[in-house]
């Protein structure tokens, strides 16, 4: 009997133990469980950002090449530009070099008008006439070089203050393009 007692108890310890083992088996696969619904949830969830992330890259790329697209268009009109400005500034160069034998062709009848008039006060009175005549066809040539030299002058700075204004726009301009690219380098 007490054999019979002892076996019994062992069975009665082994049955309690497969119990406890069972209880902790239910509690791992639940545990399990919930770590595969989170894995799940965690997976969709990342999933989405990965999606979100791809549509948000092509809108990036798209918004780099469109601004790409107006730098280029911006660097083509300041170097349209910068060839305007360099025939502008040629065209000043030839109204200097016009305004230059202008005064130099003024310099030449001053100085004839006046060999003109020392010679005339010299000649007889028929001469003085004649040179009178010649005196007066020279001053004409004189007034008549002298008002385009005047015209030709405030034109030269009339075109000199479109040149400068032109050259502050395109330094104004340059600096945005500039900063443009800095931006687009920034973004990329």
């Amino acid at each position: 009997f007490q054999a019979a007692e002892v076996e019994r108890s062992v069975q009665q310890q082994q049955l309690q133990e497969l119990q406890e083992a069972a209880e902790v088996e239910k509690v791992s696969r639940q545990q399990l469980q919930e770590a595969m619904e989170a894995a799940k949830v965690e997976t969709a969830s990342m999933e989405q950002r990965l999606q979100e992330s791809e549509v948000d890259s092509q809108a990036k790329a798209i918004q780099q090449q469109q601004q790409l697209q107006e730098l280029q268009q911006t660097l083509e009109s300041t170097q349209a530009e910068a060839a305007a400005l360099q025939e502008q500034l040629q065209q000043l160069e030839q109204v200097q070099d016009s305004l230059q034998a202008a005064e130099a062709d003024n310099a030449s009848l001053k100085t004839e008008l006046r060999r003109l008039q020392e010679a005339a006060e010299a000649e007889t009175a028929t001469q003085q006439e004649q040179q009178k005549q010649e005196l007066q066809q020279l001053e004409e040539a004189l007034e008549s070089v002298q008002t385009e030299n005047v015209a030709l002058r405030k034109q030269l700075e009339e075109q000199q203050e479109v040149f400068q204004a032109a050259e502050v726009e395109r330094s104004v301009q340059q600096q945005q393009l500039q900063e443009l690219q800095e931006a687009a380098e920034v973004e990329k």
